[in-house]
């Protein structure tokens, strides 16, 4: 094994193995290659004479092309294991414009990326979040989707969420049967979903009534014709009424 140590400052020029393992130590940083094993490896000492070779510190892994943080088996081309601790990767940057991204590539293309951009203004003004699609030559098409950080409003394909994205409430749906009068659900507990039916059995003068309630608005089967002025509002409690008429054909109303 060869080796070099200098502590303090300076450079050193590439150190040779001759055939074993290359060692290159500068202050309290040991710089070792296994050059048998085709990995390489970074530990770091509390002082001189007290070096604590520790390769799970920073990893890298030659035959493999990968990088290990905390560890020294990556399994991932960048592979960060923090134990028994979180695992926090961070981008950061000064206050200002600077954007801050994470992308997703293709052979050195832009596919998709994460990013956050905006001056940040104080207030939880700025700094706004967007997902944004890149073509086949790297270059962007558009955001589909963005939140704003100070109203956390968010935006799908252009247009915005006025009351931000409700998706708290699991999408139950809703089965109309008309045999006989039933309510479903409360104005407290709507349900969410789109709406089908079972005309098995049918009783015509037969009427239900359905609290609903979502951002977007629900699918009605296709015999379904919507009667009266009334329409579905998203984002509202919706009461729907709907009466089965004959065959398929079954009309409904809803008030607000």
């Amino acid at each position: 094994m060869s080796k070099v140590s200098a502590y303090g400052y300076g450079f050193l020029p590439p150190v040779s193995g001759g055939g074993g393992t290359t060692t290159l130590q500068i202050g309290d940083t040991i710089v070792n290659n296994a050059v048998a094993g085709g990995v390489l490896f970074v530990a770091f000492a509390a002082g001189q004479n007290r070096l604590s070779m520790n390769p799970n510190n920073f990893f890298w892994d030659e035959n493999n092309l990968r990088l290990g943080i905390g560890t020294n088996t990556p399994a991932f081309k960048i592979h960060a294991f923090g134990g028994a601790s979180s695992v926090q990767i961070a981008t950061d940057a000064n206050t200002g414009v600077e954007e801050k991204t994470y992308v997703f590539g293709t052979a050195g293309a832009k596919r998709f990326d994460l990013n956050v951009v905006g001056n940040n203004l104080g207030g939880n003004q700025g700094d706004d979040f967007a997902i944004r699609r890149y073509n086949d030559a790297g270059a962007l098409i558009d955001s589909p989707f963005s939140i704003v950080r100070s109203t956390g409003v968010v935006t799908i394909n252009g247009k915005t969420m006025a009351d931000k994205l409700d998706v708290t409430t699991a999408s139950t749906g809703v089965n109309i049967s008309f045999v006989v009068p039933q309510i479903y659900d409360s104005p407290a507990s709507p349900r969410t979903g789109n709406i089908t039916e079972d005309l098995t059995g049918a009783n015509i003068g037969i009427v239900q009534k359905i609290y609903h309630q979502q951002v977007g608005v629900p699918t009605f089967p296709a015999g379904w014709v919507l009667v009266g002025t009334g329409s579905y509002v998203g984002g509202s409690l919706n009461i729907i009424y709907a009466e089965w008429v004959s065959g398929t054909r079954v009309e409904y109303w809803i008030v607000q």
